[in-house]
């Protein structure tokens, strides 16, 4: 038993150093040796994201929707401008993370109790309507429903691409209300409208499945600023979401 252990003692590192090496040299050739057909869905994805814009959505062909889509939505998934592939889950179910419908203000010396000067927050304005929304909010719930200056907004973060876009929700002269799918296409939170469950994706402002397929909206102009840096703003209302 002894000579058999200190054998082993001696060769146990190079032996694992060997079965290392082979793994690294296994996944390479998975890598490159995939089947064409994985290629070319990798190569229409990549060519996908670099040219897609609100023109250039064409309607596709039936596929099989994304899984448990079909269960958890009512959308109509046979209307689609995105290879179904290239959708995502991100973890959470439908609403698993809770869109807020009527967010609470507080005064700008209220918030200073809770929300540092060097804080980003997405600043947005129309009139005289000026609001703040704190990122360290929005990474809870990613899309605000509200109202600023009268007009019905969505004030939208995804915390993955770390993207903030504020856009009018009003489409077609539908004022349509956000949820979120809990998918991601490259990564991006796709949102849908609770009115046709339609699937809309943040970067790009516009619906890529069901019911509104080819819709879409110009983003006001908002910015990510300091709350201090926000603070200048006269009738400054910070959201306490």
């Amino acid at each position: 038993m002894e000579p058999a252990r200190l054998i082993w003692s001696k060769w146990k590192w190079g032996l694992l150093l060997v079965l290392a090496v082979l793994v690294a040299v296994f996944g390479i050739l998975q890598v490159t040796h995939q089947p064409a057909a994985i290629r070319s869905t990798t190569h229409r994805t990549t060519a996908s994201l670099a040219g897609f814009t609100p023109a250039a959505c064409t309607l596709l062909p039936p596929e099989t929707p994304p899984e448990l889509a079909t269960v958890e939505f009512k959308t109509d998934f046979r209307k689609h401008c995105v290879h179904y592939d290239e959708i995502l889950s991100g973890g959470p179910p439908k609403d698993g993370i809770p869109a807020l419908d009527a967010p609470r203000f507080v005064t700008v010396s209220e918030a200073d109790a809770w929300l540092k000067p060097n804080e980003p927050v997405i600043s947005f304005q129309i009139g005289s309507d000026a609001r703040a929304y704190p990122i360290q909010m929005l990474i809870w719930h990613e899309i605000v429903n509200d109202t600023v200056g009268g007009v019905p907004v969505a004030v939208t973060f995804c915390p993955l691409c770390n993207t903030a876009i504020v856009f009018e929700r009003t489409v077609s002269g539908r004022v349509l209300d956000f949820g979120t799918t809990g998918r991601l296409r490259f990564s991006n939170l796709l949102m849908y409208d609770r009115q046709t469950e339609s699937w809309w994706q943040q970067a790009i402002g516009q619906a890529i499945i069901g019911q509104l397929t080819e819709q879409g909206f110009s983003p006001p102009q908002a910015a990510v600023d300091s709350s201090q840096a926000v603070r200048r703003l006269v009738a400054l209302a910070l959201a306490f979401l």
